[in-house]
């Protein structure tokens, strides 16, 4: 994933299609395919990738959405993320999340799991 977040969308394609584990190469050749310029590789990935593992990735594919600037289907799929109890506690770090957070949805998303920069704030170690 660094390939991606680093724009080497060739290289993060090469190396995507090399993973043994489904439900990791989905999510990876998802991002960067896109990252590639590969808009209906990633889409049909992405697809693929909700089709099978939406009920228990969801995170996953919001993050694949967010990268995309897709935040109204970004933000959907964090819903049902927290809808089915799935873990979101890496939102608010995730680099592939950071074009959301601008999104006037993003700090009451924040609130709502938690995480918010006032709640977060007020935590005691």
């Amino acid at each position: 994933m660094a390939l991606v977040l680093q724009d080497q969308g060739d290289d993060a394609v090469a190396f995507c299609e090399e993973i043994d584990v489904e439900l990791v190469r989905l999510i990876a050749c998802a991002l960067a395919y896109h990252t590639a310029g590969a808009a209906d590789q990633a889409d049909e990935v992405l697809e693929v990738l909700g089709e099978k593992f939406g009920g228990t990735a969801a995170f996953y594919m919001a993050m694949n959405h967010a990268w995309r600037d897709e935040n109204e289907a970004a933000f959907e799929w964090l819903e049902r993320a927290v809808d089915g109890g799935q873990e979101v506690m890496g939102v608010r770090t995730d680099p592939f999340m950071k074009g959301m957070h601008d999104d006037p949805r993003w700090e009451p998303f924040l609130m709502k799991v938690g995480l918010s920069n006032a709640q977060v704030a007020e935590i005691v170690l």
